[in-house]
């Protein structure tokens, strides 16, 4: 039994490497198109996950201020600190007194402090800064944690940077949206390709699939061949198109690395991590399979028709 599997699987790669090398013109088209469709998915791809790894960056400097009334009571200030604390969304805080806030103003106005000699009194407000964790600093979960300590007695205001936040979340989503769309309208229209393709390799060996479905062959046993030959113009085409995605990630590097990193805030950019590669590949070889299948399952329906008639 063993044997018998071993031979039809070598039958089918034999058949399937065949009818490449007899129609080598039009599968060479096909890998091509298969590639160029692929390049122009992962080069979205590439894009959206270096946009999303510099707003990964940009969020560690993202933190929720905290303004505090002018003579705040400590058993208020304590309940504030417990609150917060008590926050799973919290990394750290930190407490900015009246007279640090002050002081570290004076710091940053350098040779120009001087103008704040002539303050009878502080009016910079106490703070805390609070740090989220890495997976919480969406604008949603900052909205909600800022109107919940709102609400604390004490509290004259909160700042976090809501609307740049939500910019860089609208885009995101909105690659993301390109992505999906454009991958798509690219799968639909390599199916089509490729079951063409078959189409073709199966009007050249009508008479010898005639011949086999008379003497008995099932139509798996026709489809074997057929599935081969598309899933080897899907890997072929998904491994053609990553390698001209890596040859042109290089370029970019080589002859526009310093404009890049001003562009991302420095950030590193990345090539297609290896999780997506392989996601990738299984989709370029699940394409091949499905045009197959549609072209061949299509054939011999017609097939069977014809010969009733």
């Amino acid at each position: 039994m063993i044997f018998f599997f071993i031979r039809y699987i070598y039958r089918i790669f034999r058949e399937a490497i065949l009818s490449i090398k007899n129609n080598r013109g039009i599968n060479l088209i096909t890998i091509g198109t298969f590639a160029i469709s692929m390049t122009i998915m992962g080069g979205f791809l590439i894009v959206y996950i270096n946009f999303k790894a510099v707003v990964n960056k940009w969020s560690e400097k993202v933190q929720l201020v905290i303004y505090l009334k002018d003579n705040l009571s400590i058993k208020d200030l304590e309940e504030i600190k417990k609150e917060i604390s008590s926050d799973s969304g919290v990394d750290k805080y930190t407490y900015i007194s009246k007279d640090e806030a002050l002081k570290d103003f004076r710091g940053r106005l350098k040779e120009n402090s001087s103008i704040l000699n002539g303050l009878d009194t502080n009016p910079l407000p106490a703070s805390f800064i609070i740090t989220l964790k890495d997976d919480l600093r969406g604008s949603d979960y900052i909205k909600r944690l800022t109107k919940r300590i709102e609400g604390l007695k004490g509290i004259e205001d909160t700042e976090f940077g809501e609307g740049w936040i939500e910019r860089f979340e609208i885009v995101t989503l909105f690659l993301r949206f390109v992505i999906i769309a454009i991958g798509g309208l690219l799968t639909i229209g390599l199916i089509f390709v490729v079951s063409n393709t078959i189409r073709l390799s199966l009007y050249s060996r009508q008479n010898e699939i005639e011949i086999m479905k008379l003497v008995g062959a099932t139509n798996w046993f026709i489809r074997g061949p057929f599935m081969i030959e598309g899933l080897i113009q899907g890997l072929c085409g998904a491994l053609l198109s990553l390698i001209i995605l890596y040859i042109i990630y290089r370029l970019i590097l080589f002859r526009f690395e310093y404009s890049v990193a001003i562009l991302t805030g420095f950030a590193p950019i990345y090539f297609i991590p290896v999780d997506m590669i392989i996601y990738m590949i299984t989709i370029g070889i699940i394409i091949g399979c499905t045009g197959s299948m549609i072209s061949v399952g299509k054939f011999l329906k017609w097939s069977s028709i014809s010969r009733s008639y």
